[in-house]
Formats: structure tokens, sequence, C-alpha cells
């Protein structure tokens, strides 16, 4: 798997913050698998991320599988 993110930081109330993220995610998988479900299996894994789930920040998750 490979992983880039990439955050939006801007001036809010006076403040730096960081205002988006966007995780661009690649699994290579096997040729005979199920890409819908590893699909599937990427967003549940990033709708349950501890790290993901504690930034304040709007997030996407672009999920690409590859056969590898």
């Amino acid at each position: 798997m490979k992983c880039e993110v990439h955050g939006t930081l801007d001036r809010v109330e006076g403040k730096s913050r960081f205002t988006e993220f966007v995780v661009k995610a690649e699994l290579e998988v096997p040729e005979d698998t199920d890409r819908d479900k590893a699909a599937k299996a990427m967003e549940r894994a990033e709708h349950v991320c501890l790290i993901s789930n504690s930034l304040t920040a709007e997030r996407r998750l672009v999920a690409t599988v590859a056969v590898a």
C-alpha cells in the first residue's frame, strides 16, 4: 500500500489551521482479488481511523485499487 496526504493550511478566525486533508491511498492486490471489496475495506479503515477521527478539518479519501 502506498499512501500520501496533502493538507491545506489557512487562516481561520485569525489562527492558522488545517482546513482540509486529502488522503491518496493506493492498494496493490493480486489479480484474483475482488477490487470492490478491497476499496470498501480501505474506506472502512479510513472511517474508523483514530488519527483521521481526531482531525477537525474536512478530510477526503481518494482510494485506488490496482492489480499487481
